[in-house]
């Protein structure tokens, strides 16, 4: 990712991925950028390991707790600023907030590869298909939730889980073994590309909880690992390892959460099912027209499907209801929505894939999805239409006749919807109550397109 620099308070803020603190590992152009900054921002020991690199005349600032509040501090600050974090910034780091707090265009993302991309590659095995968990700034809880739907679902072959000082490498390990019905090969990575780095296996089938031991590993773990910094470990997993050379090519998803079944699982189609805190949402009747124009009863196993000014959620989340197979990606601009749609997965019982943003700024996004759903953001609308492949199913939903008639006359296709409900009578007799009309748009997809 990288983001155009433009000036903020006469100068750019530069957020620079580092593999490691070691020069050999530095790139060429992020070495020049931290010798031109005048303010110099990270963790304590990152600062640390750079005594080398950073000069006296360059001020350095350690995040505060909670981190966010750095981006108070930034713009007081001698410029240019460089911002150090880990590996790839935009990837679980610290893009997110700087996207939040930061004006759009004032800072600049010099990526590097992430840990987790360099533990894959110590084991010589592709990851484009692995569901990545990290304990590191999240919530605990929903972390641990989304590793239970990972273990339980029997289509996820191999995941990557990235630990916290409060969740270190071995908590990890031990709450796989713990956790775990099927037989998975686990591997914790510490401190990797130091001269410290660590490499440690086992088999959940040889697993002890008390002695934390295994049979045949690169490394003996029983009285090894409690001396090791496990406290920003990578813990990777693979399920049944002899078959690693049959693994889906996409990610997977699972349809419960640890404790959620069908039977106590609320209703995606219930009116009163979702969280919405007042939040506009798209109704049951309406949902179930979409999906059906978006021909979802047609789309492959793990195909995905995207959600585009997604609110809270309720399309998307009603398309894995009937779909619990597929990819779904909710991109909404609203983070206080984004997080209401997080809390409708868990409520829900299923898992996603969360962006925020405008919805015609990923276009890598859509143009990779086999279904695409455009609920919010139309005036980007011809910009989206054209990022659509072909042969994806793709429908609009306006409330807007204006925006009806620009869309129906691209896809082709236009129809209303309108929903009258029932209210009683002081006589004890029902009359009607009508819902605001919603127009859908779509487009047509031939069954036999491939």
């Amino acid at each position: 990712m990288m983001n155009t620099s433009k000036e903020m308070g006469g100068a750019a803020v530069s957020i620079v991925g580092l593999a490691s603190t070691d020069s050999k590992w530095i790139q060429p152009a992020m070495l020049e950028k931290i010798r031109q900054a005048k303010s110099i921002v990270g963790s304590s020991s990152k600062i640390a390991k750079l005594s080398w690199l950073i000069e006296p005349n360059q001020e350095v600032f350690a995040f505060p707790s909670p981190m966010v509040d750095i981006f108070d501090q930034i713009p007081a600050m001698a410029k240019p600023v460089v911002v150090l974090a880990s590996g790839d910034p935009g990837f679980f780091g610290i893009v997110r907030l700087a996207g939040e707090r930061l004006p759009k265009d004032s800072f600049e993302v010099f990526p590097n590869a992430s840990s987790v991309a360099w533990a894959f590659a110590r084991l010589g095995i592709n990851w484009e298909d692995a569901t990545v968990i990290s304990f590191h700034g999240r919530n605990q809880n929903d972390s641990l939730d989304e590793l239970a739907r990972v273990l339980n679902n029997p289509n996820a072959m191999k995941f990557a889980l990235i630990s916290s000082p409060t969740y270190d490498g071995r908590a990890l390990g031990q709450t796989i073994a713990t956790m775990a019905t099927d037989e998975w090969e686990v591997h914790i990575f510490s401190e990797i590309l130091s001269e410290q780095e660590g490499h440690f296996a086992f088999s959940t089938k040889a697993f002890s909880t008390k002695a934390f031991s295994i049979e045949s590993s690169p490394r003996e773990l029983e009285g090894q690992l409690a001396g090791e910094n496990l406290d920003f470990a990578v813990v990777i997993a693979i399920r049944k390892p002899d078959r690693i050379d049959t693994i889906p090519r996409r990610p997977t998803t699972s349809s419960s959460l640890q404790g959620i079944s069908h039977l106590t699982r609320p209703s995606a189609f219930s009116s009163s099912a979702f969280i919405t805190q007042d939040n506009p949402f798209t109704k049951p009747e309406v949902r179930a027209v979409i999906l059906s124009k978006l021909q979802i009863d047609r789309l492959e196993p793990h195909a995905r499907l995207v959600d585009l000014g997604a609110g809270v959620g309720t399309v998307g989340i009603s398309a894995l209801a009937l779909r619990p197979d597929l990819i779904v990606t909710f991109v909404e601009k609203n983070p206080h929505r984004l997080d209401i749609i997080r809390r409708n997965l868990n409520l829900f019982g299923y898992s996603g894939n969360l962006i925020q943003g405008d919805s015609c700024e990923f276009p890598e996004v859509i143009s990779n999805s086999e279904a695409i759903f455009l609920g919010g953001g139309f005036s980007d609308f011809e910009k989206i239409e054209a990022q659509v492949p072909h042969n994806s199913s793709f429908a609009v939903a306006s409330a807007s006749l204006d925006h009806a008639n620009r869309a129906g006359a691209l896809l082709g296709n236009l129809c209303q919807v309108s929903v009258s409900h029932s209210v009683s009578l002081v006589d004890g007799t029902l009359r009607l109550v009508s819902d605001n009309p919603v127009f859908i748009s779509w487009r047509e997809v031939n069954q036999h397109d491939t």
